[in-house]
């Protein structure tokens, strides 16, 4: 056994020098802008206190909203390209706002959109101050030796904790074979393994969405809610698309904001059923040859319907060479995550690929949408697919 455990964590070091050597070679670079907020001192003069209050005002959601209203249309669209932060400055007097993005136009833009934000949003005693100007380097120094060096020490400790958990999983069922206190028929499951097949709860149907977002504890200020969400059909492949618009529509008229994801770019269909622009897409993002900007789309309500709507990525035109499992989607997932209260990926089908596995690793939760006619066999092995992702439960897509 000691054997085996030196073999897989040299394994995982190797694997990881290989991941990191790739990314410090492949990673899109990163540019940064700064734009000034000044902030007018009172009679005790503008102290760092008094600063780091406006700091913590600069990012709350109101300033995000407003930001994004003055930059673009979509809800939170702006956010998609850059990361926002906003600190106050060294030298005291102003609050500076920094933003990140693969495009130095659009990180000066955010920057100074930001700010502009900040302004109109707390008014007096904050004015404008140093506008921000285009990067003409990038602010990241991507090294590939760097990158496959920290590969190879996070492969060499993931693999230490792999060999450990190992170690501590095989030493109870050899110490139960020699007392003789296993039963020949038990399955894993009733053994308390925890698997995650017919047993996973029943979080309800497709016509009672509303009990489905109760029971996943969807709601404004939840601490418990998942904020990533992988749904994926168990029999009829249409049963995960219907499951994720409609979760996505229940949870933004609890007050969210949602952005719902086609990750099964062989076969789109959400842009023809939410009636959205199919191009560009998902695949057009992964392949290098659109912006996030470009392949977001707004789902609006029905006038008067009272309902909320909420932000989509269709997956666009099947075929190419674009996958999730690249690191490009890997990072925009957890982008996603800080910009929106919740996330849905549509997800390809389970036992089709490799795919819904690699996807199911990076959200949070897992439903299962089940169709009609989908046996506990069928239900068993997706389950078994997707291990050890949290399978949160199940919505039932039929009668």
């Amino acid at each position: 056994m000691a054997g085996l455990s030196w073999r897989t964590i040299l394994a995982l070091g190797l694997l990881g020098l290989i991941l990191g050597f790739g990314w410090g070679i492949a990673d899109q670079p990163i540019y940064t802008a700064t734009a000034g907020v000044a902030v007018e001192s009172d009679s005790h003069g503008a102290d760092t206190a008094r600063l780091e209050r406006f700091a913590q005002r600069g990012e709350s959601a109101k300033v995000a909203t407003k930001a994004a209203g003055l930059l673009g249309d979509d809800v939170a669209g702006a956010d998609l390209l850059s990361d926002i932060s906003v600190r106050p400055a060294p030298g005291g007097g102003a609050v500076i706002v920094r933003a990140t993005s693969e495009s130095p136009d659009y990180a000066a833009a955010a920057a100074d959109g930001y700010a502009q934000a900040l302004v109109d949003v707390e008014g007096d005693p904050l004015a404008l101050g140093e506008s921000a100007s285009i990067p003409s380097s990038p602010s990241e120094n991507r090294s590939a030796p760097r990158s496959a060096a920290i590969g190879l020490l996070a492969g060499l400790l993931f693999g230490l904790v792999v060999a450990i958990v190992i170690a501590r999983t095989r030493r109870p069922a050899q110490g139960a074979e020699t007392t003789g206190r296993t039963d020949p028929g038990e399955t894993a499951e009733e053994a308390g393994d925890g698997g995650a097949g017919p047993g996973a709860p029943m979080l309800g149907s497709l016509g009672d969405l509303p009990a489905v977002a109760s029971r996943l504890g969807l709601g404004v200020g939840s601490a418990s809610a998942p904020e990533s969400i992988a749904i994926a059909a168990v029999g009829d492949g249409s049963a995960g698309p219907d499951a994720a618009v409609g979760l996505a529509e229940e949870a933004a008229e609890r007050g969210l904001r949602v952005l719902l994801v086609e990750a099964d770019l062989a076969a789109p269909i959400l842009a023809s059923r939410l009636g959205v622009a199919p191009e560009p897409g998902l695949t057009d993002y992964l392949e290098g040859a659109a912006s996030p900007r470009e392949v977001l789309r707004t789902v609006r309500s029905e006038p008067g319907s009272g309902a909320a709507g909420f932000a989509c990525v269709p997956a666009g035109a099947p075929g190419g060479d674009a996958s999730i499992r690249g690191h490009r989607f890997v990072s925009l997932v957890g982008r996603l995550s800080r910009v929106y209260d919740l996330v849905i990926y549509s997800s390809p089908p389970v036992l089709a690929g490799e795919d819904a596995e690699a996807l199911a690793g990076l959200v949070d939760a897992v439903i299962f949408a089940v169709a009609a006619g989908a046996g506990d066999d069928e239900l068993e092995a997706a389950a078994e697919a997707l291990r050890p992702a949290r399978i949160a439960g199940l919505i039932a897509c039929h009668p």
